[in-house]
């Protein structure tokens, strides 16, 4: 076991006790179309995304990000120990790929309101209906104050 499995342990721990295969099954034979709304695309959004499309294929499920790019913030320990030939281009990941892979919609855009009467979110480029959703939003960086030697290339 690696350590990023190690980490990933309490987001899967969560997921599963909280809403599990029997459930999910449950809510599916009484909609037409469950629709799933993830805000948030980092670790959790993600994860959450790959695991609900794993357990109903058919299920569709909406990630949610302002941010088109994905940085991980572990990778963040290198820069901060100035190991060198990590740069920006380390530190940043693909979310399409993923999205493709597990067939989950992938959207940016800030979301500046939810209304839960009408099981609606809105955000600066649309809105979605869903049945369930999940709130991921992370935390938000200032790479340039952070990071006084930070390089964009």
């Amino acid at each position: 076991m690696q350590r990023r499995d190690i980490l990933k342990l309490p987001f899967i721990a969560l997921a599963t006790s909280q809403l599990n295969a029997n459930s999910i099954d449950k809510v599916i034979t009484k909609n037409t179309k469950t629709k799933v709304v993830v805000i948030g695309g980092g670790f959790g959004g993600l994860t959450f995304a790959k695991k609900f499309k794993l357990l109903q294929k058919d299920m569709e499920v909406t990630v949610i990000d302002k941010n088109e790019i994905f940085m991980t913030g572990p990778m963040f320990n290198l820069m901060i120990g100035e190991i060198d030939g990590v740069t920006f281009n380390t530190i940043i990941h693909d979310r399409v790929k993923p999205a493709l892979k597990y067939n989950y919609n992938l959207h940016y855009g800030e979301v500046y309101k939810i209304d839960r009467v009408a099981k609606k979110v809105y955000t600066t480029n649309g809105e979605f209906d869903y049945t369930y959703l999940i709130l991921s939003p992370g935390i938000d960086y200032n790479y340039e104050a952070q990071f006084p030697k930070w390089d964009k290339t």
